[in-house]
């Protein structure tokens, strides 16, 4: 009795994933058909998808890969044309074309911050989890393309308790090591318990001339002062640049 309830219960649930895989291969044709049909009257790729997620923004997933599998050289207007459609799809989009082809992930996240900087957490967090790259390549190629959006970034870290707190850092630093100064005093005030690791990595991915400036910042926001000067320079920074601090 049970062995025949156990294969009712097999058939049924083969039966329901068959159905799925058919209405996902019938959507897919179907998708497929009205993206070259719009091509064909001359429509350009990035109209066509923004067209058709505007009416079917439930179909983002769909749209993007066979669209990318028609036209993968076009990837940068498949990306702008389901962002211009609704901003909201912005981190599904490049999810999407990231898993389709990791290799594309510094530019598609690029393009993407480029066209909606308002989704600048969104879009980091999205490569993050389809991409290999490194956390502080991927931050640091986004507050590249826009440094406004290096508070937001850092902010995001406080607001979400990521653990990723220092490669986030170290992206931000990366990207406008002209401002290594604010970032610091910026990151110190959301996270005054981390000071020590801060200055560290503060020194260690910036020139050495800032060092002194960063320690001055971090003791003004109420990091020991030996503790300070002690992490900056066994992260690389010249001793002479405080000996007068150490001789107060």
């Amino acid at each position: 009795m049970v062995r025949r309830y156990l294969l009712v219960v097999l058939i049924g649930v083969t039966f329901t994933c068959t159905a799925i895989e058919n209405i996902e291969t019938k959507q897919k044709v179907l998708i497929k058909q009205l993206i070259e049909n719009l091509v064909n009257k001359n429509i350009s790729i990035k109209k066509s998808v923004s067209s058709l997620l505007q009416r079917y923004p439930e179909q983002v997933d769909t749209v993007i890969t066979v669209a990318l599998q028609l036209y993968p050289k076009q990837y940068r207007q498949i990306l702008i044309g389901a962002i211009q459609a609704e901003p909201a799809l912005t981190a599904s989009a490049v999810a999407n074309i990231i898993a389709y082809d990791r290799t594309l992930c510094a530019e598609v996240v690029k393009i993407a911050i480029t066209t909606e900087p308002a989704y600048a957490n969104e879009i980091i967090l999205a490569a993050v989890q389809s991409s290999k790259d490194p956390i502080q390549d991927i931050v640091r190629v986004a507050v590249t393309t826009e440094p406004l959006i290096s508070n937001t970034v850092l902010e995001n870290i406080k607001n979400n308790q990521n653990e990723n707190l220092i490669d986030i850092f170290v992206g931000v630093i990366k990207a406008v090591p002209e401002r290594v100064t604010y970032v610091v005093d910026y990151a110190l005030s959301l996270f005054p318990n981390s000071g020590e690791d801060i200055v560290a990595e503060a020194v260690k991915s910036s020139d050495k001339e800032f060092s002194r400036k960063i320690v001055e910042i971090a003791i003004e926001a109420g990091v020991d002062q030996n503790t300070a000067i002690t992490a900056a320079i066994n992260s690389g920074a010249d001793k002479k640049y405080f000996l007068d601090l150490i001789e107060k």
